[in-house]
């Protein structure tokens, strides 16, 4: 498929998805936050890939941010349908079953660092610059972006970030939490990628397992009762997949497992 403002690349099972907007520091539109949430949804239904990295094209921008010239409803008293808009996409990014890898090549702003908090991971450049600047705007970031903030990095950071508007590098994104890793530019591809075949590497059952039961966790308190048979039955399913014979085959034949994901 053919998207406006997104490109897709393919390597070994890895699914990498390029915010193309060079001309605007990839920052989004309502479009590209729809092509966005399409393409992760049909990648997690793909089967040949394993894991989605996303990140912006161009060398110097992730991404800007959403585009405030689209903002219809700034000063209107209310907020829009962006907010909706965004929300709704990464709500559905964070159903996606495969992992999902932001690599952050450069300058993110504002709903693009939201757009962080919806990854399982997060790989920075060194040059990177993040900020958040609704404050420095007069508007407010959503309560279900700001939890989320909260979760990674504590609610001093969160308010530090959220209440100055003020740029960090990726040095202290790595600090508070924000990142998981910062490498040199020149091979955050290589060390995003290498980490994803790691992913790849591992049986597929227990990957999505394992990010299930984390982020119902993480969702609340604790699991309801339905959640929690939900999970017993994942557990129950994984335990007795052909994956889990084939590891435990594989140590005692002191050799590389083979997964298939059955």
């Amino acid at each position: 498929m053919t998207y406006q403002y997104l490109q897709v690349q393919r390597e070994d099972g890895i699914a990498i998805l390029l915010l193309h907007r060079p001309d605007k520091r990839n920052a989004m539109s309502p479009t590209m936050l729809r092509e966005l949430r399409d393409a992760a949804l049909a990648e997690d239904r793909n089967p040949q890939t394993r894991v989605v990295v996303i990140t912006g094209s161009g060398d110097t921008s992730f991404c800007a941010g959403f585009d405030i010239s689209e903002l219809k409803s700034a000063g209107g008293g209310t907020p829009g349908e962006e907010t909706g808009l965004i929300e709704e996409a990464y709500a559905k990014l964070r159903q996606i079953g495969k992992p999902l890898i932001a690599m952050i090549n450069g300058v993110t702003m504002g709903a693009a660092c939201d757009l962080l908090t919806n990854c399982d991971f997060r790989f920075a450049a060194e040059e990177a610059r993040l900020a958040i600047p609704p404050a420095r705007l007069g508007i407010l970031y959503t309560w279900e972006g700001t939890r989320r903030f909260i979760q990674l990095v504590g609610p001093a950071n969160a308010k530090d970030l959220f209440m100055t508007g003020r740029t960090i590098t990726a040095a202290e994104a790595l600090a508070m939490g924000l990142v998981h890793r910062v490498v040199p530019r020149a091979r955050l591809r290589e060390e995003t990628l290498a980490y994803a075949r790691q992913l790849i590497e591992a049986a597929p059952l227990s990957v999505a397992g394992a990010k299930r039961i984390v982020d119902v966790l993480m969702a609340g308190q604790g699991p309801g009762p339905e959640e929690i048979r939900a999970l017993r039955e994942l557990q129950t399913q994984v335990w007795s997949s052909k994956d889990a014979q084939e590891g435990s085959r594989a140590f005692l034949d002191k050799r590389r497992p083979v997964f298939r994901g059955e």
